[in-house]
């Protein structure tokens, strides 16, 4: 494996380029280019003489982005040639493949892929800060978040979809803002059933069935409960603590 990114050895025409010869080396420093433009190779990838003699990088020279430092002197009368191997600001085609970017633990709430600081290549998940998450796919089983850009960011909010593995959550689950709320939908196994928050009529819509246990009633023009009694339904006034009774009669459909 060549210690760069860039086409490896072995390419035909890629194998070596020769530095071009510097047009002036000032403070024992300069620019390396190849074809007269400014390259930054890493310093495992040249290979450089002087007088014909090999120099070894980190103790005779020194090398950072484009700029080649010599920790000795160099003068006029010393002779410069330099090789570097492969292309290093070329990216090979599939160079970087799914397998090098695997992460073993998947994210929390409102994070991202990053690099990891100090370790080129490596990832980690972060925080986002600005950017809404569009969707969410296969939260458990790839650990794959997709974040919104552009045009969908400002409609990201009223779009986030979540499929495959269950998602655990802790805490309380806001959607929207006060008096700026959106659609929530959740769907059932048959077709057509779900339970729809419609936002913008301030109501629940359910397209299958509602079960639950005792049912409360509880607004601003009264307080009542309902029970499912062994052989009837009763209704109470939780106001007056009134109660009533409702006989069920079966008949034939």
């Amino acid at each position: 494996m060549s210690p760069y990114i860039g086409r490896p050895i072995g390419v035909a025409g890629h194998t070596t380029q020769k530095l071009d010869d510097p047009s002036s080396i000032s403070n024992d420093a300069f620019t390396m280019k190849v074809g007269n433009v400014a390259i930054s190779p890493d310093a495992s990838s040249l290979a450089i003489y002087v007088d014909g003699v090999r120099q070894e990088a980190g103790d005779a020279y020194t090398v950072s982005g484009s700029t080649l430092t010599f920790t000795g002197t160099f003068t006029s009368s010393n002779h410069f040639h330099g090789y570097v191997m492969g292309d290093a600001m070329y990216v090979e085609n599939n160079s970087v493949d799914e397998s090098k970017l695997k992460v073993s633990n998947g994210p929390t709430n409102g994070q991202f892929l990053s690099a990891q600081s100090g370790n080129p290549g490596g990832l980690t998940w972060a925080a986002v800060s600005d950017a809404p998450i569009s969707s969410v796919t296969n939260f458990g089983d790839n650990n794959r978040i997709v974040t919104a850009s552009g045009a969908a960011a400002a409609n990201a909010e009223a779009n986030l979809t979540f499929t495959g593995s269950a998602l655990q959550c802790t805490g309380t689950i806001n959607v929207g803002a006060d008096t700026d709320g959106y659609d929530v939908k959740f769907f059932g196994d048959t077709t057509g059933k779900y339970m729809l928050w419609d936002e913008s009529a301030d109501k629940l819509i359910v397209s299958g069935a509602i079960q639950t246990g005792d049912l409360i009633l509880n607004n601003e023009r009264g307080h009542w409960t309902i029970v499912e009694e062994a052989d009837y339904l009763s209704i109470k006034n939780e106001n007056t603590g009134k109660k009533y009774k409702f006989v069920l009669e079966e008949i034939n459909e």
